[in-house]
């Protein structure tokens, strides 16, 4: 590790303590816990998907999913750092699932069983008509616990005939640090 990031990787370890799993998400930072660790909202990684860090200024490390614009464009190179899941961590994340369907009696409730037979809770649901082309777009936030359990049901309702696209939508942010 370069001496100037060794030195902000200093700036952001957190001393022992009992909330140090709230703080560092079930993400290692160059292998090793107890760092300040924010989740990206603009991607809103989760354990499965492939991730990278970035020190912030004053915000510990920022984890962002790899494939994320926001780490990508106008990133200082020197402040990326290694970032990895704890895959001993058991905790439920959020992640939004964007739907485009048929705006039809019964497709909602088609989707929203989905997650229940999967015994996956439900945080939000927000549907928004499309009156032009006669869809609608549907926001859904659900509590998982990996990336696997995303794609099951991103798949599953794939397999509704009236649906169109579904997706875990990225943020396009200004800066992150």
């Amino acid at each position: 590790t370069p001496p100037e990031v060794s030195a902000l990787l200093s700036e952001i370890k957190r001393p022992k303590s009992g909330n140090q799993k709230k703080t560092s998400h079930g993400v290692l930072v160059e292998g090793e816990s107890g760092f300040f660790v924010r989740l990206a909202k603009c991607c809103n990684p989760i354990p499965g998907d492939s991730i990278a860090g970035y020190i912030t200024r004053g915000r510990g490390v920022s984890v962002h999913r790899a494939d994320c614009p926001n780490i990508l464009a106008g990133t200082d190179i020197e402040r990326m750092i290694e970032v990895s899941w704890d895959v001993g961590m058991d905790r439920d994340y959020t992640v939004e699932i964007e739907i485009v369907c048929n705006d039809k009696s019964g497709v909602l409730a088609e989707l929203l069983a989905m997650p229940a037979e999967m015994k996956l809770n439900i945080h939000s649901v927000h549907a928004t008509p499309n009156k032009n082309d006669k869809t609608s777009t549907i926001d859904l936030v659900i509590y998982v616990k990996n990336a696997d359990q995303v794609s099951k049901l991103m798949t599953q309702m794939r397999r509704i005939e009236d649906v169109f696209s579904v997706s875990r939508p990225i943020e396009k942010i200004i800066s992150d640090d």
